[in-house]
């Protein structure tokens, strides 16, 4: 009793398991062949597992790449709901934002999971404003009061960032944000059209705008036209190389202000507060026009100067040497003799002169000069604000 004939059971101890028995998905050899789960003709295909190719790795499978196995394979899933087995960002828990402006931005708080895209939504959440098609990440900003390009800041309605937001002029633009650097800004005067303009926003308290640049040759010397007339001359180097350079400001900016920077000198300046609120071409078409008395402290020991006959400012008058902008003296007590001329445009007058002419520079044709002898060029930067 409790003995049979037949010796090929594998586990005496459950009656499911012999070698007539059918192989089921359970981990266990239930047929006695020595595999476990094997597919062979005796496997129970109702405990088999549908298995899903999931390629983007999102967790949900290919429809249409399928295997039956008794577990799931590395690789696959156990559900075949991906849409776009390419694109894991694709899935049915993608969220999709409403575009209700139709700029192909969505905004955050309205949204649903969906794995195919719902009619007027779309993959993008970073739009600040889903009401106006003209507010979305990247946009060009516009002098409106928005932040356009929803990057979280409202520029200023004049800032110069662009033609569509010129400041009155350099002074302007530091007057509305105290940050801004030396650069190139756009600006519009006089309200007939905007350009691009050099600002020095750090000298001498900033917002000066470049009008003229002078390498220091003989070019753009007193008696060029180009202080009084209406070209332009390489109006496009806008930045601080030495150049003969003639600048649309010099044309359209009122002028209460001249700065007037020397590079290679140190980089002293001279300064006059005409306070006509003119262009600059308007007062260099002037006449005359005396700033303090002297030299108004725009003595300089790196150049060479004369005590007498001192006059500081616009289109010095006395003979000889003479400077759009700038100061002449003499030795003498001869104011029609004076023979020291620096600062911007300078050339003789009255007398035959020579090679006695700069666009920017300095002249003291006397033995009496302090330093000497002394005709030099120097690049010069004009500027007003």
């Amino acid at each position: 009793s409790g003995f049979v004939a037949d010796s090929s059971d594998c586990n005496d101890i459950d009656a499911a398991v012999n070698s007539d028995a059918s192989e089921v998905c359970d981990g266990i050899d239930n047929d006695c062949n020595g595999y476990v789960d094997d597919d062979d003709a005796t496997l129970d295909q109702s405990t088999r597992v549908l298995s899903y190719w999931d390629g983007d790795g999102d967790g949900y499978g290919d429809p249409s790449n399928l295997v039956s196995l008794c577990e799931i394979a590395v690789g696959y899933v156990d559900n075949n709901d991906d849409c776009d087995d390419q694109d894991s960002a694709i899935n049915p828990d993608t969220p999709w934002y409403s575009d209700n402006d139709g700029d192909g931005f969505g905004a955050l708080a309205q949204s649903v999971m969906s794995c195919t895209q719902p009619i007027f939504m779309v993959a993008d959440s970073t739009d600040c404003d889903d009401g106006d098609s003209a507010v979305y990440p990247g946009a060009f900003e516009l002098c409106d009061g928005l932040d356009n390009d929803c990057d979280g800041v409202v520029p200023n309605e004049s800032d110069g960032a662009d033609s569509t937001c010129p400041g009155l002029s350099c002074l302007d633009i530091l007057n509305q944000d105290s940050s801004s650097v030396d650069d190139v800004y756009w600006i519009d005067p006089d309200g007939n059209g905007a350009y691009e303009a050099y600002c020095d926003m750090s000298t001498n308290g900033g917002g000066w705008t470049l009008l003229l640049k002078t390498v220091g040759d003989t070019d753009l010397d007193f008696d060029d036209s180009l202080w009084t007339n209406f070209n332009l001359l390489n109006e496009t180097s806008l930045d601080r190389t030495a150049t003969n350079a003639k600048m649309e400001g010099f044309l359209s900016l009122p002028i209460d202000e001249l700065l007037g920077c020397f590079p290679t000198q140190g980089g002293h300046c001279i300064y006059a507060d005409p306070s006509t609120s003119e262009s600059a071409v308007e007062i260099f078409s002037s006449g005359s026009l005396q700033i303090g008395t002297g030299f108004n402290g725009e003595e300089y020991s790196g150049w060479s100067w004369q005590p007498n006959c001192k006059y500081f400012g616009i289109n010095t008058p006395y003979n000889y040497r003479r400077a759009r902008f700038g100061f002449t003296s003499n030795q003498e007590n001869n104011c029609s003799s004076n023979d020291t001329a620096i600062g911007f445009g300078l050339g003789p007058s009255g007398h035959s002169a020579g090679g006695e002419r700069w666009g920017s520079g300095q002249m003291c044709l006397s033995t009496n000069c302090t330093q000497g002898e002394i005709e030099e060029g120097f690049p010069g930067l004009l500027f007003g604000r």
